[in-house]
């Protein structure tokens, strides 16, 4: 018997393993970080490895990657003229717009979820704020007024849609990019400080082992570490 699942898992994450590889950094903050821990942040920018995938978050990002390409085919063969992964950036933060509609400048996020997650989003009434951040820096880039975040129930294709003024979030992300930039030009690593209650946990960690550290071991790892 030819033993699918293993063969699809296997062709998702060394695909995935290929990408990663290939990825050229930007050397500097990303538009995906911006909700995240300044420490995380730094990290990043630092080149220090973060938690490795498994099998199943790699699969998982490929279900996300296979919805949100479906979601820009449709939209194109409906007729409507838009590009995908297209490069934005602002103040030195940078990322590709999943959705970019030239004639009326819109940026749209899209995001997949389970059915459950969606259920709740729906129920919440609003998106989660690390991917209105990141709409809006490319929004920032486009020097468009309005962007939308738009999530996608992967069992069904149901899509539930938010827009927001872009002004209403300008200043925090300018906040966001002026304190990681003054963190690189001190050269130091800040202390661990959630600023969403899920980036406690430690499943959900980037860098588990660095959330505990004082200020005098973190000042010891800066001294050791140097972007590649």
């Amino acid at each position: 018997m030819i033993k699918i699942s293993e063969i699809i898992t296997n062709q998702i994450v060394e695909a995935a393993k290929k990408r990663d590889s290939e990825h050229v950094s930007s050397g500097g903050l990303s538009a995906s970080m911006l909700g995240n821990p300044l420490q995380w942040q730094v990290l990043k920018y630092l080149n220090v490895e973060p938690v490795a995938h498994d099998n199943y978050t790699y699969c998982k990002f490929q279900r996300g990657r296979d919805v949100e390409d479906f979601i820009f085919n449709q939209l194109v063969e409906s007729g409507l003229v838009a590009s995908s992964q297209e490069k934005a950036e602002y103040n030195g933060v940078s990322g590709l717009i999943d959705i970019y509609v030239p004639k009326t400048n819109e940026i749209i996020e899209v995001k997949s979820t389970t059915n459950m997650a969606f259920k709740y989003i729906v129920k919440g009434g609003m998106a989660k704020k690390n991917h209105i951040l990141q709409a809006c820096l490319y929004a920032l880039a486009k020097e468009a007024d309005t962007f939308s975040v738009a999530y996608v129930a992967s069992d069904d294709y149901r899509v539930c849609q938010f827009q927001y003024r872009t002004a209403d979030y300008k200043d925090e992300i300018d906040q966001i990019i002026a304190d990681f930039n003054m963190a690189i030009k001190k050269k130091m690593i800040p202390k661990f400080v959630a600023k969403e209650k899920w980036q406690t946990m430690e499943k959900y960690s980037m860098y588990p082992e660095w959330s505990n550290l004082n200020s005098s071991q973190l000042a010891s790892k800066a001294r050791r570490y140097e972007r590649n």
